[in-house]
């Protein structure tokens, strides 16, 4: 850098020296300038030398301290830098561990999935059992309960009516030793709390009749005078069921009583002594 200031000196001081030349009266020849002229150089140079060894102290100290910033900022940026690796190898490591636990959290739902579908159906199956089991208890219930109503009526028939049995749905009396007149054979169902049977539909006949080892008994169908009509003289309603085949219409030998025999019914003298069947209520 000082290297170039004299040359710069030198050529201005030539610039006026060659305008002297010019001039004849004031001509100053130098012969030897680096002595003629050495002090008065160094003393025009000294503030460009001081201003120039200041300026590179300054610009020194300003390439330490851009060095010790530069230095600075790459320990920092290098701070920074390796603690943004570090977090983001950290939060990479938490994002595979996420997906690990995810997986495996899917793994166990679909597993869970399947044990609770699996669940599901043995819940059904095991809801259709208990209704299935459930329904065959009311049913049980229901014809427990039927019976416990019915206990009550056996004790009560069985105590008022000790000889009667149940056939079908009602109870009678079917007397195979003693034979009686139809009105004495009335007289005894009604001592014993009943009445000279009559029949509700032909299955109830039938099984009466499936009782029977003698020929012939008395009903409580009779015919009436009046109008000729058949009535139960347990209720006083009109019989409907009678047992084929069955002579109408009264005949010779008497009547108006009417007797059942394996064969049909038939009118007979009410006199004549029979068999006979009772019933328990006066319903029919």
């Amino acid at each position: 850098m000082l290297s170039f200031v004299p040359f710069i000196f030198v050529l201005n001081f030539i610039g006026p020296l060659s305008a002297l030349q010019d001039n004849d009266s004031s001509i100053c020849l130098l012969t030897d300038a680096p002595n003629q002229c050495g002090a008065f150089c160094l003393s025009a140079l000294h503030p460009l030398i001081d201003d120039n060894f200041h300026s590179q102290v300054k610009l020194d100290r300003i390439e330490q301290g851009v060095e010790s910033l530069k230095n600075a900022s790459e320990g920092h940026f290098g701070s920074v830098n390796s603690q943004i690796k570090n977090e983001f190898q950290s939060l990479l490591t938490k994002m595979e561990i996420s997906m690990l636990i995810d997986g495996q959290l899917l793994e166990v739902y679909k597993k869970l999935e399947a044990r609770l579908n699996g669940t599901e159906g043995q819940l059904r199956m095991f809801e259709s059992k208990m209704e299935a089991q459930l329904l065959e208890l009311k049913n049980q219930l229901s014809a427990f309960q039927k019976t416990l109503l019915e206990i009550p009526s056996t004790i009560y028939y069985k105590i008022k009516y000790p000889k009667f049995e149940l056939i079908g749905s009602r109870y009678f009396y079917i007397e195979h030793y003693i034979k009686k007149t139809w009105d004495e054979a009335a007289e005894t169902c009604r001592e014993m709390g009943g009445y000279l049977a009559a029949f509700e539909n032909p299955e109830e006949l039938t099984a009466v009749m499936s009782k029977f080892f003698r020929w012939s008994y008395w009903t409580g169908i009779k015919r009436l005078k009046e109008d000729g009509e058949y009535i139960s003289t347990a209720s006083g309603k009109p019989a409907t069921v009678f047992k084929a085949p069955f002579s109408f219409g009264g005949s010779d030998i008497g009547g108006p009583c009417v007797l059942l025999r394996g064969v049909g019914m038939f009118e007979f003298p009410c006199n004549d002594e029979k068999y006979f069947i009772c019933q328990s209520d006066n319903e029919t």
